[in-house]
C-alpha cells in the first residue's frame, strides 16, 4: 500500500476536493449488502470523509491479544476506490467486555459509589493506569497496521472524552486527582488557603482527606435537590443544623451543607 496523503505530505489536514463532507461510520453493525450499498449511497451523497471503527475494539479483538482486521481491511479498501476519504478512530471509546470483566477496576464510578459497567458509553475510568496501558497497545495495533494505507487522512483519537462519563470517583481517579493536587499545591495548607478551607472542620490535614472534598467538589455541578436526594440529607433548616452536620470528621463529610459560613459542600 502507498502511503496516504497524510503521511506523505507531513502537513495538518490534508487535501480534500471541496468541503469536507460526511460522518460516523459504523459498518460493522450490518451485513456486507447493506455495506456495498452505504458506499454507493456516499457517492451519490458526495460524501467524501467518514470515521470509522470509534466502538470496534470487540470486535477488532474479540479475545485478549487475537485480532481480526479482515472486515476493516475490507471497508478500507473499498472506501479507498470509492473516493471516501477515512478518519480511522483508535477504537479505544468502547473497552472490551473481556477488558472489564478480568480487570473491573478500570470501571468508572458515581459519587455515591455506583459503578458503570459495561453496555453503557465510556465504560472505562480515564484515570485507570490499567485501562491506560490496555489502550494504548490498541492505539499502537491500530497505527501500525492502518499508517499507510492510502485511504487513512486523519487519527480519531478516543471518542468525545468527558461526555458520557464528566466525573469519575473511581479509586484510580482519587490518586490520580491527589497527585495533581500535589503538584499543583506542594502541601495540604497551600490547598487549603488556595481554596478557601478556612474552616477548622472542613480543612483536611492529609491527603486522605482529599476524597470527600472531590466529592464535594463534583457534587456542586448537581442541582441541590438532587444532591440531597442521592445522598440521604433532608433540605437544611438553618444555619445551626447545618454546622451541626458539618461538625464531623468521619469519612463520610457531609455534603448537603449550604451554609457559606462553614463552607462544607
Amino acid at each position: 500500500m502507498r502511503p496516504g496523503p497524510l503521511a506523505a505530505s507531513g502537513t495538518g489536514f490534508p487535501a480534500v476536493e471541496g468541503l469536507a463532507y460526511g460522518g460516523d461510520y459504523n459498518p460493522e453493525q450490518w451485513p456486507p449488502s447493506i455495506q456495498l450499498e452505504d458506499v454507493e449511497l456516499m457517492a451519490q451523497a458526495g460524501v467524501n470523509l467518514v470515521s470509522v471503527a470509534i466502538f470496534s475494539w470487540a470486535t477488532l479483538e474479540p479475545r485478549e491479544g487475537e485480532y481480526d482486521f479482515r472486515w476493516l481491511d475490507e471497508v478500507l479498501d473499498r472506501l479507498h476506490e470509492a473516493g471516501v476519504r477515512v478518519a480511522l478512530a483508535t477504537a479505544t471509546a468502547s473497552p472490551p467486555p473481556w477488558l472489564t470483566r478480568t480487570h473491573p477496576e478500570v470501571l468508572p464510578q458515581r459519587a455515591d459509589g455506583t459503578v458503570l459497567h459495561q453496555g453503557g458509553r465510556q465504560a472505562y475510568a480515564v484515570a485507570s493506569p490499567v485501562f491506560r496501558d490496555y489502550a494504548v497497545r490498541m492505539t499502537r495495533v491500530m497505527a501500525e497496521r492502518y499508517a499507510a494505507h492510502p485511504a487513512l487522512v486523519l487519527w480519531h483519537v478516543d471518542n468525545e472524552l468527558g461526555c458520557h462519563v464528566p466525573h469519575d470517583h473511581s479509586d484510580a481517579a482519587a490518586v490520580a486527582f491527589r497527585r495533581w493536587l500535589e503538584a499543583r499545591y506542594g502541601t495540604v495548607d497551600a490547598l487549603n488557603v488556595a481554596w478557601g478551607n478556612r474552616a477548622d472542620v472542613c480543612q483536611p490535614r492529609s491527603a486522605a482527606g482529599l476524597r470527600p472534598l472531590l466529592l464535594r467538589r463534583a457534587a456542586r455541578a448537581l442541582p441541590s435537590s438532587a444532591r440531597r436526594a442521592a445522598r440521604g440529607h433532608p433540605r437544611p433548616t438553618g444555619r445551626a443544623g447545618c454546622r451541626s452536620r458539618c461538625s464531623t470528621r468521619s469519612a463520610a463529610w457531609p455534603r448537603s451543607c449550604r451554609s457559606p459560613r462553614t463552607r462544607c459542600y
